[in-house]
């Protein structure tokens, strides 16, 4: 999927690019921009492969960079000194991309969220629900990750916890472009919040029904609030999180929209100069 998306990105630029080059319209018109963190990067492999150091040349010949790790700069010597350029490295870095992505999944298979997130919040939501039918002066106690109320044993299996709410809520965060990381936490933090107060809620009411009303009516309510608190109560603190903390940006789609605007679908910079 990622390929899918950058290649055709990658492959039409460099058309654009080379298109622009042979106008005189300079470098940085279209992407891929080469320029600041890039220009050292490559002025780093240029003396790698023409003096064997790792320095900017000039009046620095001699003397070894510290500010930027040698490997990014070793990687770009070798690909030039291969290729004979650096015009298909992003093709590369593409590459590597995708196997990021790839290792993620792999961890994430691993590790699971939805696992951490129920480690997580299965005390934070099962005590004070048992602290709650305490105050209601219901016979409460837990053995393990089971609430026993009026003789009723609850098993907290991992939809109780609701994990995938916490973990969609992550993502959209994570996704939003220019959020400071202060902020991401803030709004995580809140999320949390609120979407803990609402399951605990959840499971108190339902206990009750079960309780009170028998197995049926609590079979056809549990079902409704799981569509609810997984899917709509989850939107509707995300538009409350925009709204306190005046997000503008979409997830997703505000970084495609500026590699549009700023690429080859960008037509006007073109046609201004035909």
């Amino acid at each position: 999927m990622v390929l899918a998306l950058y290649l055709p990105f990658f492959f039409h630029l460099l058309d654009l690019r080379e298109l622009q080059i042979n106008r005189g319209e300079g470098l940085h018109t279209v992407l891929p921009i080469y320029g600041s963190d890039s220009i050292g990067y490559g002025l780093l492999a240029d003396n790698l492969l023409q003096n064997g150091s790792l320095a900017y040349g000039g009046d620095y010949l001699h003397k070894p960079d510290t500010f930027r790790t040698p490997g990014f700069p070793a990687v770009l010597a070798v690909f030039k000194a291969v290729s004979g350029s650096y015009k298909y490295f992003p093709l590369l870095q593409i590459l590597f991309v995708v196997g990021t992505a790839f290792l993620i999944y792999k961890i994430g298979r691993k590790t699971s969220f939805p696992s951490l997130f129920y480690t997580i919040f299965l005390p934070l939501t099962i005590y004070p629900v048992f602290a709650a039918f305490k105050l209601l002066n219901f016979q409460t106690s837990i053995s393990g990750s089971s609430l026993i109320v009026n003789a009723q044993p609850l098993a907290f299996i991992s939809a109780c916890i609701a994990p995938y709410a916490y973990y969609l809520i992550l993502a959209l965060i994570m996704l939003t472009k220019e959020i400071k990381p202060m902020t991401r936490f803030k709004m995580f933090l809140l999320a949390s919040i609120l979407i803990l107060l609402a399951n605990i809620l959840r499971i108190i009411i339902l206990t009750l029904v079960l309780l009170y009303h028998g197995n049926n009516e609590f079979e056809l309510i549990h079902i409704s609030f799981w569509y609810f608190v997984s899917t709509i109560y989850v939107v509707l603190v995300w538009i409350l999180l925009t709204k306190i903390f005046k997000i503008t940006s979409i997830p997703i789609y505000s970084d495609f929209k500026y590699l549009l605007e700023n690429s080859m679908f960008k037509k006007k910079v073109l046609n201004k100069h035909k």
